[in-house]
């Protein structure tokens, strides 16, 4: 039986089954020189070491005699070795040809033939990887494989014997189309963070699917942090609201606990389950424009190198939550507290993180 505990390679598989990939379908590619020993590095997500070692005690143990097999692995490796100055440059212009394809808004996407689409996908993909790359981009093929393997998962959980339907052709496109990320993730793993939703009694298995299909992203981020948001906004009453935009999601646990806060604040005595969503869960936008338009907030940029840096990226929202709109309805000295709390909380999570 294969060694479930230990798993290899970017699909984490058995290493059985990673050992039968690289001797079976890598290595007949690579002795007949159609593929390098880095891009087998690359799409295995693995070392020269380890497939050194998977080789040769293939032939070890199972060829023992056969000198010339592992002549021809050595020799395909010298043939690869410092990719030349065509290999580089042919590799080069692949990876600009891919990041210059032009990808479509999501809302247009719908509007494309399945020709179309699958193009769309294929190549936002191909994007996707490539982020993780130096040079080069992956393979057309590899692409094509990454995205059938999360179709088939997708199209397991519906039942042809009861025609029941969870999740449609068009919407499992749409859903790799909207997170092309999600092919660096094993079915395994995707079952595991769906699990955190379906086990979560307000949502249940149809609500979970239907909140994958409007925000795939949810399935982005660990399984721990995910069952503190749920359990965060079940003691809230707040659920809803998550099932409603589950785009809320993407924000940090400190992030919810403070808009949260901030929330209770700015409409005391008032049920958080009356407000609305983006009443409570302030947008980047909204919280630049608050800030902008807070005398305690632009103070504090203005004072403050940290809240300045702050600003950029998403995590805007966790520092300055609490200073962002119509600052006036508070006393001053209350929303500075509220928000030197917001800072040093995200500056504990930067530290540590979750």
């Amino acid at each position: 039986m294969p060694n479930k505990s230990s798993k290899l390679g970017n699909f984490h598989d058995d290493e059985e089954e990673f050992k039968r990939k690289i001797i079976q379908e890598y290595l007949p590619k690579l002795l007949r020189n159609e593929i390098t020993i880095e891009q087998m590095k690359t799409e295995l997500e693995t070392s020269c070491h380890t497939i050194d070692n998977i080789v040769e005690e293939y032939y070890k143990e199972n060829e023992p005699d056969n000198k010339e097999g592992i002549k021809q692995f050595e020799d395909a490796k010298i043939r690869n070795r410092g990719a030349s100055f065509e290999k580089r440059e042919s590799a080069q212009k692949a990876r600009e040809e891919v990041m210059a394809f032009p990808i479509v808004e999501p809302k247009k996407f719908g509007g494309l033939t399945v020709e179309e689409q699958e193009e769309q996908i294929i190549m936002k993909v191909r994007k996707e990887i490539s982020k993780d790359q130096k040079s080069g981009t992956t393979t057309r093929e590899t692409a094509i494989a990454k995205i059938s393997r999360i179709k088939e998962y997708f199209r397991g959980k519906n039942d042809p014997q009861t025609g029941t339907v969870n999740f449609s052709d068009q919407e499992i496109r749409l859903i790799i189309f909207k997170y092309p990320a999600m092919v660096k993730r094993s079915p395994e793993t995707l079952e595991d963070k769906i699990d955190v939703f379906r086990e979560c009694e307000p949502i249940g298995e149809e609500t979970a699917y239907k909140m994958i299909k409007a925000h795939p992203q949810i399935l982005g981020f660990g399984i721990e942090r995910t069952k503190r948001q749920l359990a965060l906004l079940e003691k809230e009453k707040l659920i809803d609201h998550a099932i409603e935009e589950p785009s809320m999601l993407v924000n940090s646990v400190e992030t919810m606990e403070t808009l949260i806060n901030y929330a209770k604040a700015k409409h005391p005595g008032q049920e958080l389950n009356t407000l609305s969503v983006n009443q409570i869960f302030l947008s980047h936008s909204q919280v630049k424009d608050g800030i902008r338009r807070n005398t305690k907030g632009s103070e504090i940029l203005e004072n403050n190198e940290e809240a300045r840096r702050q600003t950029k990226p998403r995590v805007t929202s966790t520092v300055l939550g609490l200073i962002a709109t119509n600052g006036e309805k508070l006393p001053a000295e209350q929303e500075l507290e509220l928000a030197t709390k917001a800072l040093n909380g995200t500056n504990e999570k930067r530290r540590g993180g979750e």
